[in-house]
């Protein structure tokens, strides 16, 4: 293996049916401006283009042909200049929703690729459960996206890198983990109790209306 490492992609045949796996080098190409003209490369690697040995368009049960779509999208996503990281949700064999890391392009710290896909997949499906549905992203995922794949409901979940991995990088959630064990005033953002028995109503008017959609 060269030293920029595997590529992973998606390669599609004229019918849009035939998705790959491979490996091959990261090759740098010339940037475009919108009037077409190229411009000099800078120091991000752009998204390679490889010939693929394709997963046959008949193995539609096989994962990968989705994990491979999922790695595509974060290589795009680090072109684009966001994070590592992608997830799709799949019912049926048909992908219902897509998500690539967009926290710094939207300023918002909740929009994880998990999240992004979730969100998508639940407006697609018009339910706000996820059942009979597989989640595939390109790591596992963190603690608030583990989170919400729980309220989801999906019935499995498909990961490729590690926490350990993705700490490797810069991206290690193990403090929030560390941090949730510690009583909450002892948190490095403190958690701090406050008129609890004024929230307590929300709560009785919930347990008591009878016509509530539970989730």
């Amino acid at each position: 293996m060269d030293e920029v490492g595997a590529l992973v992609a998606v390669s599609r045949s004229h019918r849009g049916d035939s998705i790959g796996i491979a490996a091959g080098p990261l090759r740098r190409r010339p940037r475009r401006s919108r009037g077409g003209r190229a411009r000099p490369p800078t120091g991000q690697r752009p998204l390679a283009r490889s010939k693929l040995a394709p997963v046959p368009a008949s193995e539609t049960a096989d994962p990968r042909r989705f994990m491979a779509r999922a790695i595509e999208l974060s290589l795009r996503n680090v072109e684009a200049g966001g994070g590592p990281f992608a997830a799709l949700v799949v019912k049926d064999g048909r992908v219902v929703g897509e998500g690539r890391n967009r926290v710094t392009a939207t300023d918002d710290p909740t929009a994880h690729a998990e999240i992004v896909a979730i969100r998508e997949a639940c407006r697609v499906l018009a339910t706000f459960q996820l059942d009979g549905c597989d989640v595939y992203t390109t790591c596992e995922p963190c603690p608030m996206c583990l989170g919400a794949i729980y309220w989801a409901r999906p019935e499995r979940v498909y990961f490729g890198n590690t926490a350990a991995d993705a700490a490797a990088v810069g991206f290690d959630d193990s403090e929030i983990y560390e941090q949730l064990r510690l009583p909450h005033g002892e948190r490095k953002i403190p958690m701090i109790p406050l008129m609890r028995e004024e929230a307590q109503r929300a709560f009785t008017a919930w347990r008591d209306k009878e016509d509530k959609v539970r989730y």
